[in-house]
């Protein structure tokens, strides 16, 4: 019998629509299971930001308590993780057979984004696994509407000098 891993990695965002720029950060959560019979070894997730999501820097968390560097030699044991050129890069030296766990970090949505989807997946590999996406995350960046009420006929800006008329 010969003894495999199966990794299996899925994608999440905390909110998935908004305004531009968003209210507050979005934590972008990646979560893994080894389903196979054996350890998987040097399990690689790699997650560039397409425009309009921005990385917090230090933001990176392992199994919900371990906090991350953005520089791979500041890491706890077992894990290698950075943000360099726009893509969070995590290695996972081990993942034993049956287990799961969870990679996550923040993100913003930046300002001047128009109204639509911005799509996201990650790639994940491991030694014996090759390179297979994630699912898609979405973010729907909505219109933000505003009225001002200045008693113009003919100016939309906020003003002092404009009559307003209560009825």
């Amino acid at each position: 019998t010969v003894a495999n891993s199966a990794i299996f990695a899925s994608k999440a965002l905390s909110v998935t629509s908004g305004v531009s720029p968003n209210a507050g950060p979005i934590t972008v959560t990646l979560s893994y299971n080894n389903t196979g019979s054996a350890a998987a070894t040097n399990l690689v997730f790699m997650d560039t930001l397409p425009a309009g999501m921005t990385y917090i820097a230090g933001s990176g968390v392992w199994n919900g308590s371990l906090l991350l560097t953005d520089v791979p030699a500041g890491d706890p044991a077992g894990i290698a993780y950075e943000f360099t050129a726009g893509q969070v890069i995590a290695t996972i030296a081990s993942v034993p057979a049956g287990t799961s766990g969870q990679l996550s970090f923040r993100i913003q949505i930046a300002a001047g984004r128009p109204p639509g989807p911005i799509n996201n997946l990650a790639t994940y590999q491991t030694s014996t696994q090759s390179v297979t996406n994630t699912n898609t995350a979405s973010y729907l960046v909505v219109r933000a509407a505003g009225v001002v009420a200045n008693g113009s006929t003919s100016l939309s800006t906020n003003g002092s000098s404009e009559p307003v008329t209560i009825a």
